[in-house]
Order: structure tokens, then sequence, then C-alpha cells
């Protein structure tokens, strides 16, 4: 694919990673900000032909958020080739498990070529196919996204709602597998040997993988939340079709799958809180009344020393103070108030 053909398509030879990210955004349905971090991630790995921007507090932060996707470029060929593969790839996937559902239907194995789809497989029957395969392999980073899509499929979310809730979701795996990031079973993409390195690449996140069943047995004693999600479970005999004549039984069997916690209450939101709360009480009980400004710049560096993101990375003290720390919640737990529920009632 040459300049001329992109220049065909109306679109200039460079697009800012935030510009990229609408373009894989509209073709692929993924959402944008999962679009901007994958983006940044080829970019930084010279995946793309890319210009980087470095963040202006870019020392300051991890480095999932360590360029401005707003400056920085990307080449308009290499996206729009890598469009081309990924949608491709997702029509071959389309394929495969509809081929999986017809022979399971009619008994008999159903060749995935024989098949035409015309549009992108949905999320629920992507979650589907990889739900019956204990060989696939993935990056943490794309297991993190199937996680939070199949929390959006299980709660019904849509639309707007959707879209934000799943940032949260998003942010609260991150959170989790970075935190435990050192017992994960990280292996070589090509070769699946275990990862034995002293000490993690700062690109784990997208290129060292995950086996799903090596995943689901991490998850069993680390994260058993995560273990039975659907993505993960594991799939009984008497789920099979194949081996149960009587199929009625399968909404039973997802019904018994107990359910992950709602998300709300596991967000940042709620560790930032609780970081709040440990520097208002140090002070209050010392009689020293920190201003609402001074608790939010000491929860955004707890939270960076913590690795506790929210749905776009790190937080600035505007967002924490905006989003966590305001209103009903500071009106309860502000100094003075913390100061009477911990047993000297302030004048």
């Amino acid at each position: 694919m040459g300049q001329s053909y992109v220049m065909s398509t109306g679109l200039p030879a460079r697009l800012t990673i935030h510009e990229a990210a609408d373009l894989v955004a509209k073709e692929t349905g993924k959402p944008a900000d999962h679009a901007i971090s994958f983006l940044v991630d080829c970019a930084e790995q010279g995946y793309f032909s890319a210009d980087l921007v470095p963040n202006v507090d870019s020392v300051n932060v991890s480095h999932i958020s360590r360029i401005d996707p707003s400056k920085s470029t990307v080449s308009s060929v290499d996206v729009i080739e890598w469009l081309n593969t990924e949608i491709e790839g997702a029509h071959q996937r389309a394929r495969e498990a509809i081929a999986a559902k017809e022979s399971e239907k009619w008994g008999y194995p159903v060749d995935p070529a024989t098949l035409r789809v015309n549009l992108t497989i949905s999320w629920s029957d992507e979650l589907d196919g990889i739900s019956r395969d204990d060989t696939v392999s993935m990056t943490t980073r794309n297991w993190i996204e199937y996680l939070a899509r199949e929390m959006a499929e299980r709660q019904g979310w849509t639309g707007a709602e959707r879209e934000a809730k799943c940032a949260v979701a998003r942010a609260e795996y991150l959170n989790l597998f970075f935190a435990l990031a050192s017992t994960l079973p990280l292996v070589q993409e090509l070769t699946r040997a275990p990862w034995n390195g002293a000490q993690l690449p700062s690109d784990w996140l997208t290129n060292l993988h995950l086996v799903r069943a090596d995943l689901r047995d991490w998850a069993k004693s680390h994260a058993p939340e995560v273990a039975q999600s659907r993505i993960l479970a594991e799939r009984s005999a008497d789920s099979d079709p194949q081996n149960n004549a009587n199929e009625s039984v399968a909404p039973a069997l997802r019904q018994s799958v107990p359910a992950i916690p709602d998300v709300s209450s596991l967000t940042w939101v709620s560790q930032a809180r609780e970081i709040a709360l440990e520097y208002i009480d140090r002070h209050a009980l010392q009689d020293l009344h920190p201003s609402q400004d001074n608790v939010a710049e000491h929860v955004a560096k707890e939270c960076r020393t913590r690795k506790v993101f929210g749905p776009r990375g790190p937080m600035s003290a505007s967002t924490i103070k905006r989003e966590a720390i305001q209103g009903d919640w500071w009106r309860e737990n502000n100094p003075v108030k913390r100061l009477g529920k911990l047993g000297k009632p302030g004048q």
C-alpha cells in the first residue's frame, strides 16, 4: 500500500494517535481508549512509524502514559495496513465461532472456510469462542480487554454507560494484574516457554502472553473472582451439547456460575478514598486539618506509588478531587468530621 492510496482516502500522511484511535474505533468497534493504549504500545515498540512526543509529566507516571497521544503521530499507511489485517482476522474468528456452533448443532464438523460472514464478530460470539479453547494465548493487555467486555455483556451495559463502565472495569483489571505481575504465568509468544527473567520488561503487558488454562489456574489462587468469569470458567462435560442430549441444562449451568462482584465496589475511587481517609485520620488525631487540595495531592502521589490507575492511567490531584473526594463524601469525611468519628469531637 502506497502513499497515493492513503491520499485517495482523504487522510493525511500522518495521524495523531488520537486521530488514529478514532479511525480504529470506527472501523473495528473497539473502544477509543483501548485503541489509544494499543497504538501507544505499538508506537513505543516500533511497530508503526511514529514521531513520539513525551508527556510533560512523563517522569512521574507509569510507562502506559509516557507519550502525549494528542501530539505524537503515526504513519497513516501503517495504521491502514494494520486495520486491514485486524478486520480480516476478526472475520476469520467469526467464521471459526460460527463453525463451532454449527458443528455442535448438527453433530459433524463444519469447515470455517465454507462460511461467509459480512460483519465483524460480536463480542459475545468472540467470548464464546475463547471460552471453548484452553490453548488460547493472548497478551495481558488483551486479556484485560476481554475481561472488561465480558463484564459488560454480563451486566447488560449498553451505549454510553457501557463505554464509561468498561473503562472503569479495564482500569480495575489493570490494577489487579499490575499488583500481582510477579506471580503471573507469563510465557513467550512464539515458543510459549515460561518467562523466567529476574525482572519483567517494561513492555510485558503487550509482549508476553498468558495461556487461558494457565491464567485460570493462576486466578483460582490469586483472584478467584476472575477465575469465575465466563471467559475463564472451566467447561464441564455436562455443558457440551455433544455429550449431553438434554440441551435444556445449559441455562441452569450458566446461572450456577457465581457472578464477579460489581465493579463499583472495586473502583479506583474506593481505593483513592481509603488512602484519603488514612491521611485525614492520621492528621486529625494530631489536631491537624489538611485542606481538600492537600488531601488530593497526597492521594495522587500515593496512587502512583501503589500503582492505582484510573480508566486512562495515572490520575492528577484535580481528577481525584473532582471524582473521588468532593461533595457529600468530603462533607462527611473532612478532618473536623473525622475527628468526631474518631472519638475527639471537633469544635
